[in-house]
Parts: structure tokens; C-alpha cells; sequence
């Protein structure tokens, strides 16, 4: 069968390139070159990034569009392997540079908000607990199959059999491949059931077993997460997931499902908690990127484009971010702190007056995304976001 083949020359593909990037690794963990850069090596290193970044972007994106087309040639009830792959949606996000104008971030109606950044899929089934082993399952069979529903079941049911592992274990730990299996369904799983937890908060539909079996789930992954053996994890990835958390928590405030989701909160703050001290801070991280890139690399409009993508994914990122934070109770920025945010911000918006003055074209992509969260920041936080970069 021809996919078969072209699977098969892809995966040689992809390991013969995983070789030769773990070499890279391994010879640049192991130099001793400690020599400063100059501003030409600086340069041609702020490009390289951006263009192995779009590099595998790109191929994240090619990969998953591949296997979307291997499996529809299988049938919908085979099991598969969960995969480290991003789905299209999470590659869709603000990691994959939103191409967009000053004007377009302002432009256009505000949305009603249920789940965050993910196109809604309505399951038209009462979210109950059920008898079965499962955290909770929907009336109809293939329903139940369908979508980001089998993510919801697949993030309770694994959690809960991962538990139930680990405490017949007396205590031990649990084997490495055990947890690294746990981890991949976590990555695979979270993010879609949150939102179906949110939906279906929205349309109150939520049974209590169904809450609490959600909110146990959630404690286990949030401390493979956080606690056992920790790797990296994605920035944005980990933010959205708290995001979501943090809209489950304001959904169901003030109702009797606020004390069943209780946990949920701990574990929120968890995250938070991993985010602050696995990261680099990104007002330093901004405000550096500023300087190099006026400093060493310019701000013509015919090169700016790029690197204007990159600080304001970083720039939303870093409001999502604080709003996060602050829902978790960390310590607000002080004034000199707000004064580099909004520097930054300035620098943001003279790039792109740069780049319309020079009517230089972009997609719409993702652009009401974007404006919603400054918006959404300038309500919460007001007169932090510098009038040129809301105008």
C-alpha cells in the first residue's frame, strides 16, 4: 500500500535527522567555547533560530497532516499509540507565529468565550458519571468515539488506572516506561478535556462523579507534570492548560460543583508555580530581544517582519502569562517592571507602524485571538498595554 511506504520513508527520515541533531547536541554540551559573540555572529544566530523554529513548524505541521491521512485508512475502533505530535489545533496556536496587522489585532467582534482557543466541537450528550469504569461516558456509542470526547474518557481512565498503579506499588516507584507512557497521554489528552469540561459546564451539564473524577485526573497529571522526574515541557502548552484550569475554576464559582473541582485550583497553581521557576523571565527575555535585534540586526521594513512575529508571540505570551500568575497569587510587577513591559510594548508597535507604513501584507490568522487577550489584559490590568500598540 502506498501510505505504508511513505510512512516507512518518512520515519527513516525523521530518525536518520534525530541522529544527527542529538550529535549536534551532545559536541555543543560538551565545548568549551565560552568566547562572546560579535554583532555579525550575533545577527546570523537571531536568524538561524527564527529559521530552524519555522523549520519545525513546518514539519510538525507536514507530520501531523501525514498521519491525519494514514489513519482514515483505519478502521474508527483500532487503538493507536498515543503520539508526542502536536494535534493541528495546538500547532495553530501562538507558537506558529500569527501573521496579522496593528489594525487587524483591534478590528472585528468580540467572541462569546466557552473554551480557549480551539474550534468548538458540540457533543450533544449530558456529561454524567456513569457505573462503567470509566471517568464518565455519553449515551451513544459512536458518540462517545467521536472527537475530543474519547480524549476526555482516555485523560480520566488513564489517570485513574496510572493511580491506582502507583499505590499498588506500595509506595515504590513506578517504572519509568509507566510514567513516560502517563505523560504522553497527558500531552495528548489535557488540553482537549478541559475544554469538553468547560462546554459542558457552560451548558450545565456537568455530573458531580464526573467533576471529581476530572479533578482527581487532573492531580495526577499535574504532579507527573511537575514533580516526578521533570523535563522540558512546552511554554505555551503548559500556559494553556492553565488557562483552561483557570476557566474551569471561573465557570463553576458560586455552584455546587466549585467544591467537587476544589483541587483543581492546587493543581492550577502548581503549574503556575513550575512555569516561574523553569523558565526564563520574560520581561528580561523581551526586552533583550528588543536590543538585539535594534541594535544588531535593524529595523528596515523589508527584514523587520519576522522578528516583529516573534516579540509579539512573545509579548501575548508574556500577557497571558502574568494573568495567570496573578489568579495563583504570585506578587504583582512593580512599577520599574511595568515600565519595561510597556517599553517593550512600544517597541512592539513602532515595528509594525514600520511594516504598514511600508504596506507590507499579512493573513488575518489568529488575529482575533490576539486582540481578545490584549483586550481582555487592558480590562484586567488597565493602562499597562501602551496606547500605540491598542490604537
Amino acid at each position: 500500500m502506498a501510505i505504508i511506504g511513505k510512512l516507512r520513508d518518512v520515519e527513516q527520515q525523521l530518525l536518520r535527522t534525530t541522529q544527527v541533531v542529538e550529535l549536534h547536541v551532545q559536541i555543543a554540551d560538551t565545548s568549551q567555547d565560552s568566547q562572546r559573540l560579535g554583532a555579525d555572529d550575533e545577527t546570523q544566530l537571531v536568524e538561524l533560530v527564527d529559521s530552524v523554529e519555522r523549520v519545525l513548524s513546518g514539519l510538525q505541521t507536514a507530520t501531523t497532516r501525514l498521519l491525519s491521512l494514514a489513519k482514515q485508512f483505519l478502521p474508527s475502533s483500532t487503538d493507536l499509540p498515543d503520539s508526542d505530535t502536536e494535534t493541528e489545533d495546538e500547532a495553530e496556536s501562538l507558537d506558529e507565529e500569527p501573521l496579522i496587522t496593528q489594525a487587524d489585532i483591534n478590528g472585528g467582534p468580540q467572541r462569546t468565550k466557552k473554551a480557549t482557543s480551539i474550534s468548538q466541537q458540540t457533543i450533544g450528550a449530558e456529561l454524567t458519571a456513569a457505573p462503567s469504569q470509566r471517568g464518565a461516558t455519553v449515551s451513544n456509542d459512536a458518540e462517545y468515539l467521536s472527537g475530543v470526547w474519547a480524549k476526555f474518557d482516555q485523560y480520566t481512565s488513564a489517570a485513574m488506572a496510572f493511580k491506582t498503579g502507583t499505590n499498588d506499588n506500595n509506595g515504590e516507584d513506578t517504572d519509568t516506561e509507566a510514567i513516560e507512557r502517563m505523560r504522553t497521554i497527558v500531552k495528548g489528552s489535557a488540553l482537549d478535556a478541559t475544554r469538553v469540561l468547560l462546554d459542558h459546564l457552560n451548558d450545565g451539564t456537568v455530573g458531580k462523579e464526573a467533576a471529581a473524577t476530572f479533578a482527581e485526573a487532573t492531580t495526577v497529571a499535574v504532579s507527573l507534570l511537575t514533580s516526578r522526574r521533570p523535563r522540558s515541557h512546552k511554554r505555551t502548552w503548559l500556559m494553556q492548560l492553565i488557562e483552561d484550569l483557570s476557566d474551569i475554576l471561573n465557570a463553576v464559582e458560586g455552584t455546587q460543583l466549585a467544591k467537587v473541582l476544589g483541587s483543581v485550583e492546587k493543581s492550577r497553581d502548581e503549574l503556575v508555580d513550575y512555569c516561574s521557576h523553569n523558565f526564563r523571565d520574560a520581561l528580561e527575555d523581551m526586552t533583550n530581544y528588543v536590543i538585539l535585534i535594534e541594535r544588531h540586526r535593524g529595523v528596515e521594513a523589508s527584514r523587520l517582519q519576522p522578528f516583529m512575529l516573534v516579540l509579539l508571540r512573545k509579548f501575548i505570551c508574556d500577557c497571558v502569562d502574568y494573568r495567570l500568575r496573578q489568579d495563583a497569587g504570585e506578587d504583582a510587577r512593580s512599577e520599574a517592571q511595568w515600565k519595561q513591559f510597556a517599553g517593550v510594548g512600544t517597541s512592539l508597535a513602532n515595528w509594525m507602524d514600520i511594516l504598514s507604513a511600508a504596506k507590507i501584507r499579512y493573513s488575518k490568522k489568529n488575529a482575533q485571538m490576539i486582540g481578545d487577550k490584549l483586550c481582555s489584559f487592558d480590562t484586567r490590568f488597565p493602562h499597562r498595554i501602551p496606547v500605540a500598540l491598542m490604537k
